[in-house]
């Protein structure tokens, strides 16, 4: 049995298995751009009536009290204010005083004012001529707002109400209350402050006769003549014996390793270390043996300039060097030795000197603790109640400046934290405001159309556009609705034989091209002449690119076969003028006519097999193996065999075909009346019944006013005719 050529192997880009929502934000301003602007104008002009309809009936006016967080005055005597170092420490002071603003204590005294209660505002919460606290608290935390403003040292009071003479004198009332309390709580902490203050310093005073009576008492114990002498002088020369004693200790140690050292170093040979040797070079002899080496080296140096390697006077030299050489080493390690010996005498007279040392000062410290042994107790209580007394006279110093800082610090005008900024009566309502309605209505109006058209986009399942099969596959081509051209093709299946310089033709023939450039064959085995064109469901114009296909073969002088496979629907034998019942492919298959006689000449260079007669015309036989067979013998005549087969959706035996008979398969695909659910999951199906799909073709797509289509076209037929071009944008569609 023949089988077709070798497929080459499959993209390693795997198509999407499902339609992805792709929504171009251009291509749906071109399209839909009145509706949006529509909305804009709906929209703003709905904004203007509910700004006049609420400014009638509800207007809101709003009104503000500032607050200024001023530098702080931490001591009576400051010239002025220190400034707050961070932003932190000024958000937390306004948050802190805007609740306690806001608090029930303020609320309650701001309600009992006379000036609040005169308010329209106020007047909701009277009944009977008394303020109904909890509903008017209520009322006021809702309709009472503050905030901090960034940057600054600012916090503002806001109140908004539909009665503007209302406003500053609710607001006001807030901000003085929350002034007089507020200035209350301060002047009653600081003077509890100042009366706890004294009352403290006056028992220190108490306690500091009492230790003074306590220090004396303990100096006649110990027999000290005088107040000022410094119990701790003995002390201290006990430490300083102490730390001698162990520096000396230290020292000895130190003394006992060198001479350990030095010991351990005498009993060795060799050369010794680097530092020994060095050491050793320092000897006179040591430095005459030097100078005699260097001598001998100079000399040597001279023979080997005059004599060669070998001969006696270089011999002579040599020896009388390595001689040299012998005798310096020698006399080092000699020297090495005996510096070992000399360093073990030196640091054993150290230790002895340093031993005796210690034994002088272990006396000294013996005789210095028992003068100190009976003072030790009377000199640490007296230095305990000395260091009391001291911290309790400071504590009464601070005490008492703290005191003066404190009532100097609440006789100055300026120490106040908190300034207050009255609010005055708005001149013009907050809400409602042309200046946001009417942008906010037009706003509103075109979100709400950008809203539908986006819903609309997400919930359309029908190919509109190219974009709607981008996972599906590599887009061959976009072929859009044929334009009414003067002298233009009137027959689109024959329009590039009929018309070749017409644009709808152009964008055929440059679809053609794409189709030549996929199916290749990599790898060098033998060219792929069968191409099969099929689509999704019925009615995609799948003949009209099967003999177009075949029409830019054949201008390439291309020897080409068209073969009508569709049993179903068959149109080829209208197009080349012949009856239904023309003998073709049904009765080849059923072995009644021969293969020459089932081809009719269609135009020059075209060949045509019809789908044969409605008797012969029996979808069953295009399942069997003996197709493959008959259109292989049919190919092996022609460069190019082109396959027009049935819908996939109404003939299975379109995928058999494909996998069989068809090198490679191009789906065509219809705008507006395929879905794309039904595109993405034949294509998945042609892919896994082993047909090499080389790519889709879209056929009368959605135009967009001002797209890129329609100004291609525009720019093919005028270049076509000679008129002076229009700049075409390029796209994949159109080459």
């Amino acid at each position: 049995m023949t089988r077709a050529p070798s497929r080459p192997a499959s993209d390693a880009r795997r198509p999407s298995s499902r339609p992805s929502v792709n929504i171009d934000p251009v291509r749906v301003l071109r399209e839909h751009w009145k509706a949006i602007a529509a909305g804009g104008v709906v929209g703003a002009v709905l904004g203007t009536m509910l700004n006049y309809g609420m400014g009638a009936v509800y207007p809101l006016y709003t009104g503000e009290a500032v607050f200024e967080i001023r530098n702080r005055i931490l001591e009576g005597t400051d010239a002025v204010g220190q400034d707050y170092t961070q932003e932190e420490q000024v958000v937390r002071i306004a948050n802190t005083e805007i609740g306690f603003m806001l608090s029930d204590r303020v609320l309650e005294s701001v309600i009992a004012a006379p000036a609040f209660q005169q308010t329209s505002y106020g007047q909701l919460f009277l009944e009977n001529g008394v303020p109904n606290y909890t509903d008017a608290i209520r009322e006021l935390k809702e309709d009472l707002s503050a905030s901090f403003a960034r940057s600054s040292q600012l916090f503002v009071l806001r109140f908004m109400w539909t009665e503007k003479e209302d406003i500053a004198p609710v607001l006001n009332t807030v901000g003085e209350t929350y002034m007089t309390l507020r200035v209350a709580d301060e002047n009653k902490r600081i003077t509890s402050g100042n009366e706890s203050m004294r009352t403290r310093s006056k028992a220190i005073e108490t306690e500091l006769n009492t230790i003074d009576e306590q220090i004396k008492s303990e100096l006649r114990k110990a027999g000290i003549q005088s107040y000022d002498e410094d119990p701790q002088k003995g002390q201290r020369a006990l430490e300083a014996l102490l730390l001698r004693r162990a520096e000396v200790i230290q020292q000895i140690q130190l003394t006992q390793s060198r001479l350990e050292a030095a010991r351990a170093r005498k009993g060795g040979t060799g050369m010794g270390t680097e530092e020994e040797v060095r050491e050793a070079r320092r000897d006179a002899a040591v430095q005459a043996l030097l100078v005699d080496r260097d001598r001998t080296q100079a000399t040597y140096d001279a023979v080997r300039a005059r004599f060669r390697e070998g001969t006696p006077q270089e011999k002579e030299a040599k020896e009388s060097l390595d001689k040299v050489e012998q005798q310096l080493k020698g006399r080092i390690a000699e020297q090495v030795q005996q510096n070992r010996f000399a360093d073990e005498k030196r640091f054993d007279d150290e230790l002895s000197a340093v031993k005796m040392t210690l034994t002088g000062l272990d006396r000294e410290i013996n005789e210095t603790e028992k003068v100190l042994v009976d003072r030790a107790a009377v000199v640490t209580g007296i230095e305990r109640l000395k260091r009391e007394k001291e911290g309790k006279q400071q504590e009464r110093q601070e005490l008492e400046e703290r005191i003066a800082t404190n009532q100097l610090r609440a006789d100055r005008a300026d120490a106040q934290q908190i300034l207050m900024r009255p609010a005055v009566e708005p001149r013009e309502p907050t809400f409602p405001k042309l200046k946001i309605t009417l942008p906010g209505g037009a706003a509103l109006g075109v979100l709400a159309v950008v809203g539908v058209l986006v819903l609309r986009e997400i919930t359309e399942q029908r190919v509109r556009y190219p974009a709607d099969i981008v996972g599906a596959g590599k887009i061959l081509g976009v072929i859009p609705q044929r334009q009414d051209e003067v002298g233009g093709p009137t027959q689109p299946e024959w329009a590039l034989w009929n018309h070749p310089n017409a644009s709808f033709s152009e964008v055929m023939r440059q679809f053609s091209m794409e189709i030549s450039r996929a199916w290749g064959t990599p790898g060098g085995g033998p060219p792929a002449k069968g191409v099969m064109f099929v689509s999704a469901g019925p009615s995609a114009g799948t003949t009209t690119m099967v003999t177009n296909f075949a029409a830019a073969a054949a201008h390439a002088a291309r020897k080409v076969l068209i073969i009508d496979c569709n049993f179903r629907r068959p149109r080829m034998h209208e197009l080349v003028g012949l009856p239904a019942e023309t003998p073709g492919l049904g009765e080849l298959l059923q072995g009644r006519i021969t293969p020459e006689q089932a081809i009719r000449p269609a135009v020059p260079g075209i060949d045509v097999v019809c789908a044969g007669g409605p008797a012969s015309r029996l979808p069953e036989l295009l399942c069997t193996l003996h197709t493959v067979e008959v259109i292989e013998q049919l190919k092996t005549n022609y460069d190019v065999v082109v396959m027009d087969a049935p819908p996939l959706v109404v003939a299975g035996e379109s995928l058999l075909l494909a996998d069989r008979v068809g090198d490679r398969v191009v789906l065509v695909v219809n705008a507006l009346t395929q879905e794309k659910g039904l595109v993405f999951r034949y294509a998945n199906k042609l892919r896994e019944a082993g047909a090499e799909v080389i790519g889709l073709v879209l056929n009368r797509p959605v135009e967009v006013q001002g797209g890129h289509m329609q100004r291609n076209l525009r720019t093919i037929a005028a270049y076509g005719s000679g008129s002076p071009a229009i700049q075409a944008a390029p796209t994949e569609a159109t080459g």
